[in-house]
């Protein structure tokens, strides 16, 4: 899985910004992958779904398949968060600019959040 992901920084943010940009792509989301799924076998499938709708990645022979992860403005929830925000048609999920400010608890809390807020609404469907 971590081979079909490629990231687009924001190149108009500052320092810090864009070390928090790498710091969650380069470390924190490959870290959080490899530990959800050595825990729940089912993770990665229902990650892969969160973003692209397909339970699965397609064979490499198939077609080039790729995820990709941007860091946009996003606006914050109700409750003054900012999740992120996936577009299964385009396979791409975006964290803000901010990327958390490079902390890992506040990512992945972000992350379980927005993919629990997906489950429970398919789930009603």
């Amino acid at each position: 899985l971590i081979s079909v992901l490629h990231a687009k920084y924001d190149g108009r943010t500052d320092e810090a910004r864009s070390a928090a940009q790498h710091s969650l792509f380069e470390t924190h989301l490959p870290d959080l992958l490899r530990e959800r799924a050595s825990t729940n076998q089912q993770f990665l499938a229902r990650f892969v779904e969160y973003i692209t709708g397909l339970s699965y990645i397609p064979h490499k022979s198939k077609s080039k398949f790729e995820i990709l992860v941007t860091f946009e403005q996003l606006g914050e929830d109700a409750m003054g968060e900012y999740l992120p925000v996936v577009h299964t048609c385009e396979h791409s999920i975006a964290f803000p600019l901010h990327a958390y400010d490079g902390n890992a608890e506040r990512f992945a809390q972000a992350l379980d959040k927005a993919m629990n807020f997906v489950s429970k609404e398919l789930d009603r469907n």
